[in-house]
């Protein structure tokens, strides 16, 4: 599933890492458990896209768009949900595929 996201999502961020965090790495994921992955971008490569000052905030919300966009137009995904407003923003995905 890792190299799935970094396939789909390498050409638009190049700087993207990923991460595996949660039970699945812990070892307590039981059955039904989901995948955590957190992504990290260089935030330079984001601003110079952009025109102006833009707070770390708007950045943040400005790639969870983009992500989700992308996501909404793979074949190979599912956007489960989308929350945005929360300390942690999180996009619940679904790999149509595996079903994971």
């Amino acid at each position: 599933l890792l190299r799935a996201l970094q396939e789909l999502l390498h050409p638009r961020y190049p700087s993207l890492e990923l991460q595996l965090f949660g039970s699945l790495v812990d070892g307590t994921a039981g059955g039904g458990s989901d995948i955590d992955v957190n992504a990290e971008i260089d935030a330079e490569d984001l601003r110079q896209e952009l025109c102006g000052t833009v707070t770390p905030d708007l950045l943040r919300l400005i790639v969870l768009r983009d992500l989700r966009a992308i996501f909404q137009a793979s074949a190979e995904w599912c956007v489960r949900a989308a929350t945005f407003a929360a300390r942690t923003p999180v996009l619940g995905l679904v790999h149509t595929p595996s079903g994971c």
